[in-house]
């Protein structure tokens, strides 16, 4: 990895962040629910009905979102962005405290 300042390593993140769009944190899942008719035909032969739900969970409550079907691979791109943008804060981490360091050390090199 090349030697980088912070701010080099800032605009590295928000290019990167930028290519992530769109994003969610959750599990993005898909159910077979059964109906309330009492005559449905799907859930009689245990078929019942796709629905797509994304599950999400912020401290001590966790909810699930009804997802359309044709917003779901969108939604499902933004949960794996939402992987992805995870690994690059990590990532970002790692590159700004030795940025950080490597500034620290010049720092101390002129006095």
């Amino acid at each position: 990895m090349k030697r980088e300042t912070p701010e080099q390593v800032f605009e590295w993140f928000k290019n990167e962040v930028q290519k992530l769009w769109p994003v969610a944190k959750g599990s993005f899942g898909l159910r077979k629910n059964t109906c309330v008719r009492s005559d449905c035909k799907a859930c009689k032969k245990g078929k019942g009905h796709p629905v797509y739900t994304l599950h999400i969970g912020v401290k001590d409550r966790k909810t699930s979102i009804y997802i359309p079907e044709e917003l779901a691979g969108t939604v499902e791109k933004a949960v794996s962005n939402g992987r992805e943008l995870e690994k690059l804060a990590v990532l970002a981490g790692e590159r700004y405290v030795k940025a950080l360091k490597r500034e620290r050390e010049r720092e101390r090199k002129k006095k």
